[in-house]
């Protein structure tokens, strides 16, 4: 199980959850999503979360996934290396930094290069 939901990441693409077309697609970026965010959890906590997931790790998940599905439509033979990320991407990494630094220390122990502002 994945931290994030198809359903909820549809809605963020403003897809239908009738529409099951893009559903395998949304599943992987969900897998992937939770890998890097384990990834970056792994220093401070035990990974995968299993009992409890915050809503902020949820809705950090939803947002990196929907933002993933839609590079991919937009440019799919991107490596993802663009400086002009999606907004989801850069708001789930902004969230996920702020997350570990204010859950597990005041010293960050990711990299700061890795995650841009937050989107106001």
């Amino acid at each position: 199980m994945t931290y994030g939901q198809i359903k909820d990441v549809k809605e963020r693409i403003h897809v239908t959850e009738s529409d099951t077309s893009m559903d395998d697609q949304i599943q992987r970026a969900l897998n992937q999503v939770d890998a890097l965010i384990d990834l970056e959890l792994e220093p401070y906590t035990t990974v995968p979360l299993t009992e409890g997931v915050s809503n902020v790790i949820v809705d950090i998940a939803n947002d990196w996934a929907a933002g993933t599905v839609q590079e991919e439509i937009v440019n799919p033979t991107s490596q993802g290396t663009d400086e002009s990320q999606n907004v989801f991407v850069k708001r789930a990494k902004a969230n996920l930094a702020r997350y570990i630094d204010i859950t597990f220390s005041s010293e960050r122990k990711v990299n700061p290069q890795f995650y841009e502002q937050p989107i106001e």
